[in-house]
């Protein structure tokens, strides 16, 4: 009975819909062809296989009928590094055709979310010089605009300081 239990994910479980309301030590009937076979629930995950079922490849060929044809196989607890894990993989029966390790696939992650805090910084980094430079313009075109009315102003003997101030506060507003 060892080699039949099997972890399910929460999503098929059902803890939260009205699907298969299966717990912990729970007996399931898989239909095979003719024939069904059973397995217990021995854990429920909710950690990136909602809708999975996770089993031993022992379990997978009694319960599934596999016959050796596995697609994905999941290893846990192995304490032997990468090197001797993939020379043990390769002395067996088993056709591997790519090892997916925890550690490269966080460090992708994570990768891919630092490209995308950059491509954000980036996006407002642009915004903030698009925003500098719109201004920058408007004021220029304003000024560029109304120099007979500065050239009126300065007759009337205001100092370039107060038609400065006027210009930013127009523009600003």
């Amino acid at each position: 009975m060892w080699n039949r239990r099997l972890i399910l994910g929460e999503i098929i479980a059902g803890l939260h819909t009205s699907r298969l309301k299966v717990s912990v030590g729970d007996e399931l009937i898989f239909p095979v062809g003719n024939r069904t076979t059973t397995a217990m629930v021995a854990g429920i995950t909710g950690e990136l296989m909602d809708d999975r079922v996770l089993m031993s490849l022992a379990t997978a060929e009694t319960v599934l009928l596999t016959m050796g044809r596995v697609n994905a196989a999941i290893l846990g607890g192995v304490s032997v590094g990468r090197g001797a894990l993939e020379e043990k993989l390769a002395n067996t029966t088993l056709p591997v055709s790519t090892l997916v390790y925890t550690e490269d696939v966080v460090q992708g992650m994570a990768t891919m979310l630092q490209g995308l805090l950059a491509m954000f910084a980036a996006f407002i980094g642009f915004g903030i010089l698009a925003e500098v430079l719109f201004v920058s313009t408007t004021v220029v075109l304003n000024t560029l605009e109304r120099e007979l009315e500065f050239i009126s102003l300065r007759a009337m003997g205001a100092s370039p300081g107060d038609i400065r101030y006027l210009v930013c506060a127009e523009s600003v507003t």
